[in-house]
Parts: C-alpha cells; structure tokens; sequence
C-alpha cells in the first residue's frame, strides 16, 4: 500500500461521507409514503425509531473519551514514556473530537425532531366515528 493508494481510499470515505445522510433519508420517505397515515402513526413509525436511533448515536459521542484514554494507556502505549504516551492521547483525542463532536450535534437533532414526532402523534386526536342516523322504527 502506497500513500496514491491511501490518498485513494481517503478520498472514497470522504465521499460515501458526504452522501451517507440519503440512504436513512430515503428510508425515512419510504416508510412515510407507505406507512403513515396520520399523525398518531407518524410519532410511532418515525418517532420511536428516530428516538432509538438518536440516543445509540449519542452514547459513543458521551463516552469517547475515557475509552479511547483507557484503551491507548493500557494496552497500546502502556510501555511508552510518560511524555509520548500524554501527546500520543491528546492527538488522537483531538482527532475522535473531529468526528464526535458533529456526531453529538447530530444526534442531539435527531432526538429533538424525534421528541416532536412523538408529542405531535401523542397530541394527535383519533378521528371519531360518526354514527349514522337510524331510521326510525315504525309500528
């Protein structure tokens, strides 16, 4: 592997990164088309999942940090000296902040548009059945 073949795959990431968001978007108008029908079944269908997928999403960009310090200083640089292993961990830490942290802003919109999407189908009236008039009875 050459630094061309590295640059290669760098430049392939970069660009699955940028248009990653269509595939759950395109999930999202799939389900909406064909499953929700009013707004109780919209807090359900996209609410919940959006909810699940929010808090997974905010639980690595909250702990990050002690597990990529814990990891780095037992294991992989544990017989390293103390200076290189303290600048080794802030490096790679000021690396994780560049995908984390709009990682958490991420995940923290998804789970505000979710809380909106559950109270909207919670807040949402069922329709009322409308009772027909009966005709009257005749003796």
């Amino acid at each position: 592997m050459g630094p061309e073949a590295l640059k290669r795959q760098v430049r392939l990431i970069s660009f699955a990164e940028m248009w990653a968001w269509l595939v759950p978007l395109l999930l999202v108008i799939l389900i909406a088309a064909i499953i929700v029908r009013n707004r109780q079944t919209l807090g359900r269908w996209l609410g919940y999942p959006f909810l699940g997928g929010g808090l997974q999403a905010i639980l690595p960009a909250l702990v990050y940090r002690p597990i990529i310090t814990s990891v780095l200083g037992s294991g992989v640089l544990s017989e390293t000296p103390d200076l290189i292993r303290v600048e080794a961990v802030r490096i790679i830490l000021r690396l994780a902040d560049a995908i984390f942290q709009p990682l958490l802003t991420q995940a923290i919109v998804v789970i505000v548009v979710a809380i909106a999407l559950i109270v909207v189908g919670i807040l949402a009236k069922p329709k009322q059945a409308t009772a027909e008039p009966q005709p009257a009875e005749t003796v």
